[in-house]
């Protein structure tokens, strides 16, 4: 059952993103050769963010807010920048590094979703 939940958000997740990346110009409509697509680091993103979930210990599903998305994907986009070409993708390590610094642990736990043991 888990899987299958996992799996429907997953694809959700890159429907989502897909539906996004659809209204930007087709490869060959562009002036110069493309370059790097988000869309082929979905499943990186999505698995970024979730383990940054687990090792907060975060209750709940899995929820990812707009402004963390955002956040991850404009650190990832301006580190790798100077680096665009046809063959580029980022590395994991990058996107974990970028969802570590857009803030969505910070957030879950200051909207009050989470509930901090007392030590």
């Amino acid at each position: 059952m888990a899987d299958d939940v996992f799996g429907c958000r997953v694809l959700m997740f890159r429907a989502a993103l897909s539906s996004a990346c659809a209204r930007l110009p087709h490869d060959d409509e562009l002036p110069r050769p493309a370059g790097y697509r988000l869309i082929k680091d979905a499943d990186a993103l999505w698995c970024a963010f979730e383990t940054a979930h687990h090792k907060a210990n975060l209750p709940d599903q899995l929820e990812i807010p707009m402004e963390p998305f955002a956040r991850a994907v404009e650190i990832v986009l301006k580190d790798s920048e100077l680096r665009d070409d046809r063959g580029y993708t980022p590395e994991v390590v990058l996107w974990d590094h970028a969802v570590r610094h857009s803030a969505y642990v910070q957030s879950r736990h200051a909207t009050g979703r989470v509930l901090v043991a007392a030590a």
